[in-house]
C-alpha cells in the first residue's frame, strides 16, 4: 500500500480544525481507502446517531406508550 507523508505547517492545513495542542508544525499520512471501508464508516456514524435519537425523552417518555401502539395495527 501506497502512503503520502509530509510535515506541513498550520497555515499550510486550513481545511481541517487541528488541536492547538499538536503545535504549529505536524506530520499529515494520506492512505487510500476502498469504498467498502468508506461505507462501513458512514454505517458506524449513523449507528452512533441513532443511539443518541433512541435515549431523548419523546422517544422514550411519548413514544413508547401504550397508546401509541396503534400505528403497529395499521
Amino acid at each position: 500500500m501506497q502512503a503520502i507523508r509530509q510535515i506541513i505547517d498550520r497555515e499550510a492545513f486550513s481545511t481541517l480544525e487541528v488541536p492547538k495542542e499538536f503545535g504549529d508544525t505536524f506530520e499529515i499520512i494520506i492512505l487510500p481507502v476502498s469504498d467498502e471501508a468508506v461505507r462501513n464508516d458512514k454505517n458506524r456514524e449513523s449507528q452512533k446517531w441513532m443511539k443518541h435519537q433512541e435515549k431523548n425523552g419523546f422517544s422514550r417518555h411519548i413514544l413508547a406508550q401504550e397508546s401509541e401502539d396503534v400505528w403497529n395495527d395499521i
